[in-house]
């Protein structure tokens, strides 16, 4: 069926699964969902409902693993999955980060397209042009990533993109402060499901190795996809598996309004790591669409 199927933890609380989500993610729900959420619910395919339910735009924020920037709360509609129950924490009575994977697994279900918002760091030229190491330069590289995994994406009728970079002489704000608020504009006005930022780390020491990606927070929806993306990349390209990590100050990180990883593909100043990025981008592109269809349960 393609409704929770409800059951109780060891410690009584009741929680739900949804059928299809590798590695059993669980969202706490209500043990007495709000009746009001019930009306304004319409009947999608595949007999799933999507009800729209007024929320606090900011407590889902917070609950999504990031802080409240504002001293206000809005109040935003929220689609979210109700069959037999309506998706919220059971202590704080507000939707669970874990709204993120159901949002992508009710598009699934609804026949509706994951938006995944792709963008690549750093502009052409300064202001906020990227590194450089072993006589390339980290847009350059990037960028042409960001193009082959917009193409993996856009062959898959399951989800719709967006690049901040889609021709190479884009140059996105005129500081970079304003480079990334642009970055996030276009992801939160598009309404993005997801936002995937790639770079190319750098070191001053050239033995520096490997592929790692950052969070918000953890644990968190966008701390989980960058697990499973920097271990596919791993997988695909050899390189040493650094881990995810949080970065709470990253802008792009911390000024979304969807789950945010920002991937630092490998060291472009080594000259193995540099070498795979500039001759197989293909690999890096595969291995983050792989990474993210094993995130989502869809492969």
């Amino acid at each position: 069926m393609n409704c929770f199927a409800a059951r109780e933890n060891r410690s009584g609380k009741t929680i739900a699964c949804a059928k299809g989500i590798q590695k059993s993610r669980f969202i706490s729900v209500a043990a007495r969902p709000p009746t009001k959420a019930l009306k304004n619910g319409i009947t999608m395919k595949n007999n799933i409902t999507i009800s729209t339910i007024p929320v606090h735009a900011d407590a889902i924020k917070n609950n999504a693993g990031k802080t409240n920037d504002s001293k206000t709360s809005r109040t935003a509609n929220k689609k979210i999955l109700y069959k037999s129950l309506i998706i919220y924490s059971s202590v704080t009575n507000i939707l669970h980060p874990s709204y993120y994977v159901m949002n992508a697994t009710i598009r699934k279900a609804a026949d509706m397209a994951i938006k995944i918002f792709i963008d690549q760091g750093h502009n052409p030229n300064n202001p906020n042009a990227g590194a450089e190491g072993n006589g390339l330069r980290e847009q350059d590289i990037v960028f042409r990533i960001g193009i082959l995994l917009n193409e993996l994406f856009s062959e898959n009728p399951q989800f719709e993109t967006r690049l901040s970079r889609p021709t190479l002489d884009v140059q996105l704000g005129t500081s970079n402060t304003t480079s990334l608020i642009e970055r996030v504009r276009l992801a939160n006005e598009w309404g993005a499901d997801y936002f995937l930022s790639l770079h190319t780390n750098a070191s001053s020491q050239a033995a520096a190795s490997g592929t790692e990606a950052f969070a918000y927070s953890s644990p968190s929806a966008a701390f989980s996809l960058g697990e499973d993306i920097v271990q596919s990349i791993s997988e695909y390209t050899g390189l040493k598996n650094r881990g995810m990590k949080v970065r709470s100050g990253l802008y792009v990180l911390r000024k979304t309004n969807m789950p945010a990883v920002l991937i630092e593909l490998g060291f472009i100043t080594n000259p193995n790591d540099a070498s795979l990025m500039v001759n197989e981008p293909e690999l890096f592109a595969e291995a983050i669409y792989q990474g993210t269809l094993e995130y989502l349960g869809l492969q």
